[in-house]
């Protein structure tokens, strides 16, 4: 059960005055609700005793005189479900106490309930005490108090609220609009919708009490209003259809307003009872409907093609005016009559077997054929045809196609011409008559020149003159050749001119129609524009010379052959041999690994085979080797190439050689690092012999001082003389790690070690120091030890600022003619993508770079880092 209901029942249980709901749909009227007031006047105890049992449970006895008040009370409900209108009986005199047995007086109001249809579902009957009628509300409420008593008046004021407030409730929980008006036209009672509707419409909050008809809504409508209200108020029951304007969403809505007079204990309307619903949707389905009804009758009415219906024994039934045009026949003069009656003879038979095909189709199907006009003559008629199976009726739309059938024969007989035509092309065609010196020229050759057919007949002795000047004599002499002779055909290339004065390159092929003499009276032939075919023929000619003279090494290889050793190459031009050493037969066939060595990365190879997987171009710097071991720096992009289906067919590769530029910025990066060191040296001495010099003198001074003071004060001599020495400490450590001390011939396990140490002076970490003999006896130059030393200083650093670590292992090796240095930590690792561009790993990759080497990180969040350094032998000494 819904809240709604609920707040109905309660609002009825509430109700001061006595009332019983009965159910009119079984055979005897049956008792379905009674308030807590009828309770209470029957002096029953609850509602079980009545509820699910006939009407005449009611009284205390059926003698005769209640007897007649039951058939009085059945009479009013009859009249009540017939009329769909109140009944009322003035006086009733009941039995009803079931205490006293006392009879008195009650008016009886029979109020009808309708339901969704608008029909009877229950009928209110409530009863007014005729003795006491101006205090019923009076003597309930009393009654209230009574059974009250035991209760404070915070819990009665708390029931009487929610009395209230579950009335109220009722007639707002709906959006249909609820309102009264008493014979003063003044509101008695009004919903929150209602409320609503008039405060956008006056953009005044309505009230109990107010008003209606003050003019805020202009005369028109006001004096409309008062004619309704008038209606009711002489006892008239009515419902209206209005249309409103909503200011709320802007759009014209349709209401359904019912007038219901009510009456007082008299029988006297008092007032009018108003509901209003909103049945737009209906209204505007109903409208549309009849619109397209409308518009479809002017589509009947207008339509050229002839619109029928005809039923199952194919009678026609409605004719648009359009037979009159088509058959010459008024649709008076069809309807009621066969369509066998129009149909000539010869299509009797395809149209029955199109009737039958139409009915057991779900679709419309297409048929023809012919009909006989009135008068006389014949028509070709092409139908689109439905069945419709439920209303047993034949629809069809009848066009008469004699016209287009006519032409349809002429385009026939004339296709007849172009049969030798089709032996050469279906391109620009002409017909030579040359008996006659006539020409004809289809369509096509006046799209693609812009001759047409009148001044390709006026000019036709002009001919050559449409050659160009350069081609003009060579295709003249050939062509009076062949007319000359005995040749059967001829196929030329020329430039042909067009109406707007350029010329463009076309291949003309012709068949030389002979008579029995030999002699030449018809040449039938077509020219085909192959503008874009030369142009495309001499572009990629301009193309092969470039590719052939450029100072770029360019490679094509297939996008099909594409394996783990990359795409198979099938052309190099002379830049590629040159800069490659290898020639064209020697790498033809080959793909791009025959370049590749230790040196060559391999991350970016990965990186290339991702883009040439996905299609996509790449640019890529790398070291290649050419043919005689030689290395060299490479830079170059790849491209992909399509078909017209958009599959990539072939790739192009455009190669520089970058070594050059390459050592010119390992030069400058060498540069920059030796400043950097010079100037680390400088700071560093200049820390070690002017700083350090100048705190040891103060210490010096500062001693000389203490034999003078006071035994009590000569203790902050000693602390200052204690920071003086750790602070000239700090200075030589600082400058030790700023100017590094490197001698010629000192090993790299040397300088690391002195690292090391100075680094974990305070025993915070366990290292684990492990070079093999051949690292540790690997004599390397000075700038190769200050940078491998710059690279273990920056690392160590870094575990000290951010690693979190314990242990720290650092080993060396030499193998394969490289060195090897691996710093391996237990810390917290990182996020590689996050700092991969950090200043400080790109100085240590730079620093590799510099010695032609590999530098590599591998870490992940909380499982440490290892970075490896590789580096030849022979960039080191």
């Amino acid at each position: 059960m819904t809240n709604a209901s609920n707040y109905l029942i309660q609002a009825f249980d509430i109700i001061p005055l006595p009332c019983i709901i009965i159910e009119v749909n079984t055979l005897n009227y049956t008792i379905k609700h009674v308030n807590k007031a009828f309770i209470s006047i029957t002096n029953t105890f609850n509602v079980e005793e009545f509820s699910g049992k006939n009407l005449d449970a009611i009284f205390v006895n059926t003698d005769h005189e209640q007897n007649s008040a039951i058939v009085d009370i059945n009479n009013a409900i009859n009249a009540t479900i017939t009329t769909k209108q109140s009944q009322k009986i003035a006086h009733l005199q009941l039995n009803i106490n079931h205490q006293t047995n006392a009879i008195t007086t009650w008016s009886v109001e029979h109020t009808p309930m309708l339901d969704e249809k608008e029909q009877v579902a229950g009928i209110l009957l409530s009863f007014t005490h005729i003795s006491n009628t101006d205090l019923v509300e009076q003597q309930t409420l009393q009654q209230s108090k009574s059974n009250l008593q035991n209760e404070d008046l915070a819990s009665q004021t708390e029931i009487i609220n929610r009395i209230k407030n579950n009335q109220a409730a009722i007639i707002n929980s709906t959006d249909d609009i609820i309102f009264s008006v008493d014979k003063d036209f003044k509101l008695v009672a009004i919903n929150t919708s209602y409320q609503q509707l008039l405060l956008a419409m006056t953009g005044r909050l309505e009230k109990e009490g107010d008003q209606v008809l003050t003019g805020r809504l202009g005369k028109e409508l006001t004096d409309k209003w008062k004619k309704y209200f008038e209606r009711a108020f002489n006892g008239e029951k009515y419902s209206i259809q209005e249309e409103i304007f909503n200011p709320f969403k802007c759009i014209k809505q349709y209401g359904l307003i019912n007038f219901n007079p009510v009456y007082n204990t008299k029988g006297e309307v008092e007032a009018v009872a108003c509901f209003a619903k909103d049945i737009t949707a209906a209204t505007v389905s109903y409208l549309e409907l009849e619109k397209s009804k409308i518009e479809l009758e002017k589509i009947f009415t207008a339509s050229l093609d002839v619109i029928c219906a005809v039923d199952e024994n194919n009678i026609f039934i409605k004719v648009s005016p359009a037979s009159k045009i088509v058959w010459g026949y008024e649709p008076e003069e069809m309807i009621g009559h066969s369509i066998f009656e129009f149909i000539h003879p010869d299509y009797f038979e395809t149209t029955q077997i199109a009737v039958k095909k139409i009915k057991e189709s779900n679709s419309t199907i297409n048929f023809e054929n012919q009909y006989i006009r009135k008068d006389g003559s014949i028509g070709t008629i092409e139908w689109n045809s439905s069945w419709d199976a439920k209303e047993q009726i034949r629809y069809g739309v009848a066009r008469d196609i004699t016209e287009k059938k006519k032409i349809e024969l002429a385009l026939l007989e004339s296709n007849l011409r172009y049969h030798y035509v089709t032996k050469a092309t279906s391109d620009a065609i002409y017909d030579w008559n040359l008996e006659e010196n006539a020409v004809f020229v289809s369509d096509i050759f006046t799209e693609v020149f812009g001759w047409s057919i009148e001044q390709c007949k006026t000019q036709i002795s002009d001919w050559p003159n449409f050659i160009h000047p350069d081609d003009r004599d060579k295709i003249v002499t050939g062509i009076r050749a062949d007319i000359a002779g005995n040749a059967t055909k001829w196929r030329y290339e020329y430039r042909f001119l067009k109406t707007n004065g350029q010329f463009v390159h076309v291949v003309d092929k012709a068949f030389i129609i002979r008579n029995a003499n030999g002699k030449v009276v018809r040449i039938v032939g077509a020219k085909r524009d192959v503008t874009k075919r030369v142009e495309e023929l001499l572009r990629l000619k301009l193309l092969e010379s470039v590719i052939t003279n450029t100072n770029d090494a360019v490679v094509i290889s297939e996008a099909k052959s594409f394996d783990e050793t990359g795409p198979r190459i099938i052309y190099v031009n002379e830049a590629y041999t040159k800069l490659t050493g290898y020639s064209q037969n020697e790498i033809i066939g080959k793909t791009p690994r025959i370049l590749q060595g230790p040196k060559t990365d391999v991350k970016e190879l990965a990186r290339l085979k991702r883009h040439i997987e996905r299609a996509e171009p790449c640019e890529v710097t790398l070291v290649n080797y050419k043919k005689t071991g030689e290395e060299y720096w490479v830079n170059f992009t790849i491209n992909p190439v399509t078909n017209k289906h958009g599959k990539v067919t072939h790739w192009v590769s455009l190669q520089h050689d970058v070594t050059d530029k390459k050592q010119q910025e390992i030069n400058m990066m060498k540069a920059i690092i030796k400043t950097q060191e010079d100037e680390r040296y400088e700071i560093g001495g200049e820390l070690h012999d002017n700083v350090c010099q100048i705190l040891t003198s103060s210490q010096i001074s500062l001693k000389m001082l203490k034999k003078y003071l006071p035994v009590n004060d000569q203790y902050r001599l000693n602390e200052g003389l204690e920071y003086i020495a750790l602070a000239t400490h700090e200075i030589r450590n600082l400058s030790h790690r700023l100017a590094p001390a490197f001698f010629i011939d000192t090993t790299i396990e040397e300088a690391f070690t002195n690292l090391i140490r100075s680094f974990n002076i305070e025993q915070k970490y366990y290292v684990l120091i492990d070079f093999d003999e051949a690292f540790k006896q690997q004599p390397a130059r000075r700038d190769f030890q200050l940078n491998i030393y710059r690279i273990l200083q920056e690392q160590l650093k870094n575990i000290l600022k951010h690693a979190h670590a314990t242990i720290i292992k650092v080993k060396g090796k030499v193998e394969n003619n490289v060195l090897t240095l691996t710093v391996t930590d237990n810390g917290v690792g990182f996020n590689i993508n996050q700092v991969k561009n950090g200043i400080g790993l790109a100085n240590m990759k730079r620093r590799v770079e510099l010695f032609s080497g590999k530098f590599n990180i591998q870490t992940a969040t909380g499982l440490g880092c290892i970075l490896t350094v590789e580096i030849p032998i022979k960039e080191i000494i």
